[in-house]
């Protein structure tokens, strides 16, 4: 309930089901594959996100809504890095998306065999006006 308080707080919706995401891959040769994550997980996501997230001036003015699309790779020691947008909505809100993928704190890499791997990561984040916006 505080996470959609947040959200609604923040005139922003996210969708933080990573589209390169998958929990836990089993290969045929008994590899065990985890993906990156963020700490504390997807909660903890939208809740950065929700704080973190300003929706921009100008987008707002213009009635600008929809998702971002943003990919990133997340290295061996979680840092993040190259950093773009596959599927934009407009020039202010990409930009603040990139901002916030790179103000985020280190993620938990991707592992193989238990052994830190990195990833790309493409995470949705929706932007929604409330209507007294």
């Amino acid at each position: 309930m505080k996470v959609v308080a947040l959200l609604v707080f923040f005139s922003v919706f996210i969708s933080v089901a990573s589209l390169a995401q998958i929990d836990t891959l089993s290969h045929d040769d008994n590899i065990e594959t985890t993906a990156p994550e963020f700490p504390g997980g997807s909660i903890a996501l939208q809740e950065y996100i929700s704080k973190n997230l300003i929706y921009p001036k100008k987008a707002k003015q213009k009635r600008v809504q929809g998702k971002v699309y943003v990919q990133f790779l997340v290295k061996e020691d979680g840092n993040i890095t190259s950093i773009k947008i596959s599927k934009g909505l407009s020039k202010e809100c990409d930009e603040e998306v990139i901002r916030l993928i790179k103000d985020s704190p280190r993620w938990i890499p991707a592992t193989e065999d238990r052994v830190p791997i990195e990833n790309w990561m493409i995470l949705p984040i929706e932007f929604t006006l409330r209507n007294e916006d």
